[in-house]
């Protein structure tokens, strides 16, 4: 359920709550709280235009208080009229009980609230909630999910890089919810110029935000200063912070070398920058932070070697090697003409939806977290386990632990979205998406590219080695019950082995199934019934199972005797 955003900031949800006094064109406080934390805020100004403040802002920071009434109309220069208003402050007494967001994001258990000041909330739960930040018009939807759906996948469908830079933009709200180890994750998308990094950094941010006059839609740019990053943070909270181009950052050479590297630290902590004057503690911030550049951020920045290994560890960097013509596609998707087209598509398409994936995402996420947060904490760990372990059977490595986290919220952030309908199944298989980011990582190979179907079917097998019966072991044939509880059976024939899978379990495994089939199809791998419209499943063997459902039947080694000797030590003659 969704509070909508107020259309005057003088009233921010005060409704009968306003305190009348006798000339209202002349400004003084409007409404007054005490918030879940126990800080007191006192909304200032006239019913027509007002903004809120904090007690203890307006003690250790008086001029960034006073700068923001001056934004609505309350200039307070003269020692006289600060004298009046530090009177009124300091005589009030009218406080009331209220929720209170001084930022986006999270808020007490399970309200959420939007960049643009709208509420996500648990339903039934109809307590009053007060917008004290300035809302940002980029994070008002605009379109539909189905539409942001039709558009961008039709050019990010099974493509590893833009896959797996949409999922890692649901990443933020669940850093909440995620175990207490993972600090806040920091990607960046690095290469040659005009290879799509912007685009595809628009399209992640355009899950959250948009703004069809900017160059970066919802995102926003490296052109700040360090004193700005907090802020940035802040503004994204338990979202995205979506940054482009790093050449932006920084004055000349040294400043900009000095800004990536703190901002290299402070991304990855969700504290602050705290003054000497602070008189309260920040509250922390979560933010997953993506960017572009040119050169990986540990090339730009110097220092030493211990503090540079650091600062690596806290950056997953995604490299697009030179050689690679068609940028972050790994290949030119149908019904374009070049990667080129694809990429000029998606950035029509993020201006034209955005900002309701996100709202779809949260909707869900709020009401799992009001249901059973500790149920949903278990299952985010169990998916990040999932993910480890698929790792370690792909390619074992050490020295990425940081990495490897990232990479496993992405799947869970993925796994969820897809679960909940906001990216649909037919875009790709998570795990092997991810896996192909994780084996460019460790360098088991120089870019992101997607397994083959039949590698997605081998990992498969090597996945659930423990659940798959060789043929020729089988003293009678399997029941209809004992074979759906199988991963697969194994069969020679010839030289070949074939994997032999329910056509069920085929498809809860690959939401892509009918892409991989036909494929493997045309490789000659796939065993299909003829006829004019031959199906990509065939009646179970007898000798396996006479009473099962319809299978798959898939070649996942070519020649048993010479090329996987190995293979046949493991399980024995191959008989059947």
């Amino acid at each position: 359920m969704i509070d909508k955003m107020p259309t005057s900031l003088a009233v921010h949800r005060q409704g009968d709550n306003r305190i009348s006094r006798h000339d209202e064109s002349i400004p003084g406080i409007i409404d007054a709280v005490i918030d879940q934390d126990k800080i007191r805020w006192i909304c200032y100004g006239t019913p027509t235009v007002s903004c809120w403040f904090n007690l203890p802002e307006l003690v250790g920071n008086e001029r960034a208080v006073l700068e923001r009434l001056s934004q609505t109309g309350t200039v307070l220069l003269t020692r006289k009229s600060r004298n009046d208003f530090a009177v009124q402050v300091e005589q009030f007494k009218g406080y009331r009980p209220a929720l209170v967001a001084g930022r986006p994001g999270w808020l007490e258990k399970a309200h959420y609230v939007y960049g643009n000041g709208e509420v996500e909330r648990p339903d039934g739960d109809d307590r009053e909630v007060i917008i004290a930040f300035k809302p940002n018009a980029k994070f008002k939807p605009v379109g539909s999910l189905a539409g942001w759906q039709a558009s961008i996948g039709q050019a990010i469908a099974d493509q590893p890089i833009p896959l797996f830079i949409v999922r890692y933009a649901f990443v933020g709200p669940l850093l909440r919810l995620a175990p207490a180890h993972v600090q806040n994750p920091q990607v960046e998308i690095v290469g040659k110029g005009e290879i799509a990094k912007t685009t595809i950094l628009t399209v992640a941010a355009s899950a959250h935000a948009g703004d069809p006059t900017s160059d970066v839609g919802g995102a926003e740019t490296w052109d700040m200063t360090i004193n700005a990053h907090d802020p940035q943070k802040r503004e994204h909270a338990d979202s995205l912070l979506a940054l482009d181009e790093v050449n932006l950052a920084g004055l000349d050479g040294r400043d900009q070398r000095d800004l990536l590297l703190k901002a290299g630290f402070k991304g990855a902590t969700n504290g602050s920058r705290k003054r000497l004057t602070d008189t309260v503690v920040a509250p922390n911030v979560r933010v997953a932070t993506l960017s572009t550049s040119n050169v990986p951020r540990r090339d730009l920045v110097k220092g030493d070697k211990t503090v540079l290994d650091a600062l690596n560890s806290r950056i997953v960097t995604i490299s697009i090697p030179e050689d690679h013509k068609l940028g972050v596609f790994q290949f030119v998707p149908r019904d374009f003409a070049d990667a080129q087209a694809a990429a000029e598509h998606l950035r029509m398409a993020v201006n034209e939806h955005y900002g309701v994936a996100g709202r779809v995402f949260m909707r869900r996420l709020v009401a799992e977290t009001a249901r059973d947060e500790d149920q949903l904490r278990r299952k985010i760990e169990a998916l990040m386990q999932r993910f480890y372990d698929a790792a370690h059977d792909e390619v074992p490595a050490k020295g990425m632990a940081r990495g490897k986290k990232v990479l496993a919220l992405t799947f869970v952030a993925g796994t969820l979205a897809q679960e909940w309908g906001v990216i649909p199944k037919s875009w790709g298989a998570l795990l092997p998406a991810t896996l192909a980011i994780y084996r460019s990582l460790v360098g088991a190979s120089a870019a992101p590219v997607a397994p083959s179907a039949v590698d997605l079917v081998r990992a498969y097998r090597k996945r659930n080695r423990g659940n798959i019966v060789r043929a020729s072991r089988l003293k009678k044939p399997l029941t209809k019950g004992e074979f759906l509880q199988k991963a697969g059976v194994l069969r020679c024939s010839g030289k070949q082995m074939d994997l032999i899978v329910s056509a069920q379990r085929f498809q809860q495994e690959f939401p892509n199934y009918r892409a991989i089939l036909n494929q493997l199809r045309d490789e000659g791998r796939a065993q299909t019934e003829g006829g004019q419209q031959p199906k990509l499943t065939i009646k179970a063997p007898g000798r396996i199972c006479r009473d099962a459902p319809r299978v798959y039947c898939i070649t996942v080694v070519d020649d048993v005797v010479d090329a996987h000797q190995r293979a046949l030590r493991r399980f024995g003659s191959c008989k059947s």
